[in-house]
């Protein structure tokens, strides 16, 4: 599995989902969210996984991936708020799973 964490890039979406079902009750800011992002970056750099930020910008590949989120209604904002949806936290995990192996 890890020659393949090594080939396979982990993308925003998973890494972004991964926070969220860690954390399912917790409504996070956009910055409380890029600090989460940047913790588990580090430990998926330092087990060797390779990641894919496109553009070569962390601040715009959070934006998509969490639009992505948004738009599929896995996740909801309120008054700056990010949440998880308690009724998708099963494809949110799934999301969470790719990348569950390298971690």
């Amino acid at each position: 599995m890890r020659a393949v964490g090594r080939i396979v890039p982990v993308v925003p979406v998973p890494l972004i989902a991964t926070v969220f079902v860690a954390q399912p009750q917790r409504a996070l800011s956009e910055l409380e969210l890029k600090a989460e992002i940047g913790r588990l970056l580090a430990r998926l750099e330092a087990a060797g996984a390779h990641v894919y930020i496109p553009r070569g910008d962390l601040d715009y590949a959070l934006t998509v991936g969490l639009r992505m989120l948004r738009l599929r209604r896995l996740v909801e904002e309120e008054a700056g708020l990010f949440r998880a949806r308690q009724e998708e936290m099963a494809l949110l995990a799934y999301y969470a799973n790719s990348i569950a192996h390298l971690t």
